[in-house]
């Protein structure tokens, strides 16, 4: 059975905190982790508001989350390896 969208995004988030906490001692000195933890949490925050919120606008919102997610994964992931331009999802 398939994860919803909005539980595919919440799998996304898991991994990504899963990430910061296993590779804390990879990133560069002047990676911005707490920037990024932050971030993780607002995109719970906003992933949660959005599944229990009524109305057309969802899809959108969703979309919007769905991108964010992708960016502070890919960001992380650069950051891990500096000098991979591409990372495969």
């Amino acid at each position: 059975m398939a994860l919803d969208p909005a539980a595919k995004v919440a799998k996304q988030l898991d991994t990504i905190e899963t990430t910061l906490e296993q590779c804390a001692n990879q990133f560069p000195v002047d990676a911005p982790i707490g920037q990024w933890k932050n971030t993780l949490k607002n995109l719970r925050l906003m992933n949660t508001m959005n599944k229990n919120a009524p109305g057309s606008d969802c899809k959108t919102r969703l979309k919007k989350l769905q991108s964010q997610t992708k960016a502070l994964s890919d960001e992380i992931m650069r950051s891990l390896d500096p000098d991979d331009t591409q990372i495969e999802s």
